[in-house]
């Protein structure tokens, strides 16, 4: 007996319609667990179940992922969605700062969630999965868009200082790839000897048999300082590998996305949210400690060469990116009217009244 269409497919259920996705898709694996992960935990919330630390282990997670992808999509409704992006602030009701921070981060999974069901790839996936009318995320409002430009909260050469006196030499060379080059994470893992010239002071990135650049207009080569060469150029002589950084005999994690260098990365984030200055600790509820600094060195490069040539810097496709969450205001900027002697009115110490209110004399 022949079988309908509608049942020769399959239910779909998030674990269904994740599996269906991941055949078709052509994002980067990185940005796909991304996606997966921020679907994952929306309609995990959504359905109360519950996220123990046990989800941290490779047997807890597994277990904790096959209750939510036994989720029909159907259950995250525009409704259901509305108000888990209500239930992420009214956690947060008193704290104006951190309720801002929770508009971004929600703002940012429905928006990786929802790419799972864009319209490239929901016709190929509704002919293995019976997706019908149930389509996440397609009704739903984000909240208004914060201001995400970057406020420079620390002192790149304080924190470079205080790199070269305590870190080790790995995360030392993350800290500096980040720092003084502007690299990402990702280019900072799978960076080679072969992709650093001493003898031009710069550094390649491109495409290899261990690393896919973020976008082709990621590819490029950067600048280096004559001192971060000189610093290169002794650790190279010390290498042993093809790669800058070396994690030496130490296994990165069995998870999709892992970083080769994991151990070391881990070490220089610990550092960095550590890290104190002037009595505070600036980096300590930063959620990617490490794209600070990359955001420092754009910051840096902006204040000294323009904002052009910081987004060529960090390889930006378009400069307005740059300028709205990359770059921050390094110098004074005031009107300077007050610089000139003649401008400014002397006030004279405070004296008292007859009535006893205070009153101030002015010079003429």
């Amino acid at each position: 007996m022949d079988r309908s269409e509608k049942s020769e497919k399959l239910p779909a259920t998030i674990g269904n319609y994740i599996a269906a996705t991941e055949a078709v898709s052509r994002v980067r694996p990185r940005t796909f667990g991304n996606y997966c992960r921020s679907l994952r935990m929306i309609a995990s919330e959504i359905a109360d179940i519950e996220a123990t630390k046990s989800r941290y282990s490779a047997k807890g997670a597994k277990k904790w992922r096959s209750k939510i992808d036994e989720l029909h999509v159907s259950e995250l409704t525009p409704a259901r969605i509305a108000a888990w992006q209500k239930k992420r602030l009214d956690e947060f009701a008193d704290d104006p700062l951190k309720q801002r921070s929770a508009k971004t981060t929600a703002n940012t999974h429905v928006r990786q969630a929802k790419s799972l069901f864009g319209k490239r790839v929901l016709p190929l996936v509704s002919e293995q999965i019976d997706i019908q009318d149930h389509i996440p995320f397609s009704e739903v409002e984000l909240f208004p868009q914060q201001s995400l430009r970057y406020q420079s909260a620390l002192d790149p050469e304080v924190v470079l200082a205080e790199a070269v006196k305590s870190l080790k030499e790995e995360p030392l060379k993350i800290l500096t790839l980040a720092l003084c080059a502007g690299l990402r994470a990702g280019e900072i893992d799978g960076l080679r000897w072969s992709q650093v010239n001493l003898k031009n002071g710069e550094i390649r990135i491109e495409v290899t048999e261990t690393f896919e650049a973020k976008s082709e207009d990621s590819l490029g080569t950067v600048d280096l300082d004559d001192g971060f060469v000189g610093l290169l150029r002794g650790w190279k002589a010390k290498a042993t590998g093809p790669f800058v950084v070396d994690p030496g005999n130490e296994k990165p994690p069995n998870w999709p996305g892992s970083f080769r260098a994991h151990e070391q990365f881990q070490e220089l984030y610990k550092w960095l949210r550590e890290l104190e200055i002037d009595g505070k600790t600036p980096l300590k509820e930063v959620n990617k400690p490490l794209h600070t600094l990359r955001k420092e060195a754009g910051s840096l490069v902006n204040q000294r060469h323009g904002l052009a040539a910081a987004s060529m810097f960090l390889r930006h496709a378009d400069i307005g990116i740059t300028a709205r969450y990359y770059v921050a205001k390094k110098e004074r900027l005031t009107t300077g009217l007050m610089i000139q002697p003649e401008n400014v009115t002397p006030i004279n110490e405070e004296s008292k009244t007859d009535a006893g209110e205070t009153s101030t004399k002015r010079t003429s």
